[in-house]
C-alpha cells in the first residue's frame, strides 16, 4: 500500500498487486486496489486489476463496471475489452462477451486468447463450424498455439 513515509511509485504498487493476485490473495488485492483508485482514479491498470479481482470473486456486475471504466479511460486498450469479455462470459452473457472479444480483436488482430474464447463460446452454444473457424484463424496466425488443436 502506498505509504506516506516511503514514496513508492504507482508502477511498483501495480506490480506488487499483481504478485499478490498470483499468490491468491484476491480480497487483499481488491481492498488495496480500491484504496489506490481513490488516489489514482485515472489509472487504467488499477481498474483492470479491480475488475480481475471482482471477476475472481464472481462479482460480475461490479467487475463489468470496473472494466467499462478502464475502457472509458483508454478505449483502444485491447486487454480491457478482453477482460470485459471474460466477465461477461462467466456471467453467462455470451453474445455480449463475443462482442467484447471482437472489439479486442479489432484493436489487436493478433489477440489469440480472444479468438480462442470466441471459439469456446461458439462450441458451447453448438456452433461447431464457428468454433472451428475461430480455431483455424488462430492456427493461421500461430501454428504453435496448442490449445487451438
Amino acid at each position: 500500500m502506498l505509504n506516506s513515509t516511503k514514496k513508492v511509485s504507482l508502477d511498483e504498487e501495480i506490480h506488487r498487486l499483481c504478485d499478490l493476485f498470483v499468490k491468491g490473495a484476491i480480497k487483499k488485492v481488491l481492498d488495496q486496489t480500491m484504496q489506490l483508485i481513490k488516489q489514482f482514479p485515472s489509472s487504467v491498470a488499477l481498474h483492470i486489476i479491480e475488475g480481475d479481482a471482482l471477476t475472481k470473486l464472481k462479482k460480475f456486475d461490479t467487475a463489468i463496471r470496473s472494466y467499462k471504466t478502464a475502457i472509458s479511460l483508454k478505449p483502444d486498450f485491447a486487454v480491457s475489452h478482453f477482460n470485459l469479455g471474460v466477465a461477461l462470459q462467466e456471467k453467462g452473457d455470451l453474445d455480449t462477451a463475443i462482442s467484447s472479444y471482437e472489439t479486442a480483436l479489432q484493436i489487436n488482430p493478433q489477440y489469440l486468447e480472444a479468438l480462442f474464447n470466441i471459439g469456446g463460446i461458439r462450441h458451447e452454444i453448438g456452433d461447431l463450424n464457428g468454433a472451428i473457424d475461430s480455431y483455424k484463424r488462430i492456427l493461421a496466425i500461430d501454428p504453435n498455439f496448442s490449445k487451438a488443436y
